[in-house]
């Protein structure tokens, strides 16, 4: 009986006796450093429009079994073009540039299209 009190009151004891310092500037530069992130990413993801000056529509097309790579790219092109032409409700549009990515979500291959008017 006298172990189960003596050895929780030597813990504490103990503990008392231990010092944990941190860096002085711990905290400052963990704000810092957050800061930076946001901004890096902030300006990573509005990179796109600057470069283009106008408004970036991207689309994902799911490339069909048998389909050729060149016409999943032309129908993800002709897609994200209608959907420009919907939300700005203009017919004619100047695109100014055009990319492609390709990746596989859920065992299916897809075609990421963006255009910049």
């Amino acid at each position: 009986m006298k172990f189960n009190v003596l050895l929780p009151a030597a813990l504490l004891f103990l503990a008392g006796c231990v010092n944990i310092k941190a860096p002085e500037n711990l905290i400052s530069d963990a704000v810092k450093a957050g800061g930076e992130l946001y901004h890096s990413v902030k300006n990573s993801s509005s990179k796109d429009e600057e470069m283009s000056n106008g408004k970036v529509f991207k689309y994902s097309y799911v490339i069909l079994n048998n389909e050729s790579l060149s016409i999943s790219k032309n129908n993800c092109i002709n897609a994200v073009i209608e959907e420009a032409r919907v939300s700005l409700n203009k017919y004619n549009l100047n695109v100014k540039q055009k990319k492609y990515s390709l990746a596989t979500l859920d065992s299916k291959d897809i075609v990421i299209c963006s255009i910049s008017i």
